[in-house]
Formats: structure tokens, C-alpha cells, sequence
């Protein structure tokens, strides 16, 4: 069924209305969310980098408390308190998710520190593969879709 110009116009007014209200942000925080248990996902259960490889192994001494502690899962998950992982967040303020900008990072002193020391000696940890930006490209574009549907657009 056709719409008139005046109807389309209006459905149209409601995506961006629905935008300047801050929808687009909402998307990228839903994103950004996925995107760290993505990661988390990926290397606290298999152990593996942004590549599909496994980390190199920790050094002896700390393997050795690792598995004193029980705490070793057979590859390097860079987990013994979870505190690290636990403190990523989204930390991009409303105007840039609304523009389309989420970063994620630790937050706290310690847990920056952390992250800094593992990315320094393994690689960007929060890197995302390949598959991961696909899968998370798919669903920004859900969003958006889901946006426009909402007004009828779609």
C-alpha cells in the first residue's frame, strides 16, 4: 500500500527524532555491551587471540601460582581475581555514542594498570576478530533497522 509524501515525511521525522533523542546511542551501547563479552567470551573460555591463536603461555613462576591457586584453566585467560575484566566498561559520554563512538576500557588505577601490562606483553586483549566485527556489524545494523521499522519505514 502506497503512503502520501505527507506520511512519509512524517514516518521520516520519527527516525529523526527518535536519532536526536539519543536511539543512535542506545545502539552503540548495545554494541559496545556485546562487544566485551564477545572478547571476554573468547578469551576467558578458549584462550585465544584476536587471531584464533592461543596466547603465549605465562611465565613458569606465575604458571606455578596459578596452579597452586587452582585458578589455571589449561591457557592463558588473563583472569585470577576477574577484577580487570570485570572493571572494562563502556567509557564514551552520550554525545559520542550518539555519533557513533563507544570505547571501552578499564577504568579503575589498578585495573588500567593491569590491562596496560597485558596489552604491553600479549597484544591488544580487547582487539576484536574478524568473525567479532562482523557479528557486531550485523547487529548495529539491527538497530538501525529496528529504528526505522519502529516508524514504519520499513
Amino acid at each position: 500500500m502506497a503512503i502520501t509524501l505527507l506520511e512519509y515525511n512524517r514516518r521520516l521525522q520519527g527516525v529523526i527524532n527518535d536519532l536526536e533523542a539519543g536511539q543512535h546511542g542506545q545502539v552503540m551501547v548495545q554494541v559496545a555491551s556485546d562487544a566485551i563479552q564477545m572478547v571476554k567470551g573468547r578469551v576467558q573460555e578458549k584462550g585465544l587471540n584476536p587471531e584464533g591463536a592461543k596466547y603465549r603461555d605465562y611465565s613458569p613462576g606465575y604458571l606455578a601460582f596459578k596452579k597452586k591457586e587452582n585458578k589455571y584453566k589449561g591457557f592463558v585467560d588473563f583472569s585470577f581475581t576477574n577484577d580487570m575484566w570485570n572493571n572494562i566498561k563502556i567509557v564514551s559520554p552520550k554525545d559520542e555514542l550518539d555519533s557513533g563512538i563507544a570505547v571501552i576500557k578499564a577504568t579503575k588505577p589498578l585495573e588500567k594498570e593491569k590491562l596496560a601490562k597485558n596489552t604491553a606483553s600479549r597484544g591488544d586483549i580487547l582487539a576484536l576478530s574478524e568473525d567479532e566485527k562482523m557479528r557486531l556489524t550485523r547487529l548495529y545494523e539491527q538497530g538501525i533497522l529496528n529504528i526505522f521499522r519502529k516508524n514504519q519505514l520499513l
